[in-house]
């Protein structure tokens, strides 16, 4: 288990900096507004739906453009990534 500090992302400077330790130790967080926490169980939970619709998708439809690019997007979504 991770302490909730350890998972902190910041509205202000380097947006790949998570963690109160690594804020502190980068010159580009200088101020401490929080815009998010790397939480990677929430992520997957957050784009289930979408990997529910792409893998229905896939199934009903087969390997399309268009299915293949959605499960892309969705799995980009369940490791925490912007598609």
């Amino acid at each position: 288990m991770k302490k909730a500090a350890d998972l902190l992302q910041f509205e202000v400077g380097d947006k790949s900096i998570i963690g109160v330790d690594a804020a502190k130790n980068d010159g580009s967080v200088y101020r401490y507004q929080i815009r998010g926490i790397a939480a990677p169980d929430a992520y997957l939970i957050a784009a289930a739906p979408d990997l529910y619709d792409a893998l229905s998708d896939t199934l009903k439809q087969g390997l399309s453009l268009d299915t293949i690019k959605k499960a892309r997007s969705a799995l980009a979504r369940a490791r925490g990534e912007t598609p």
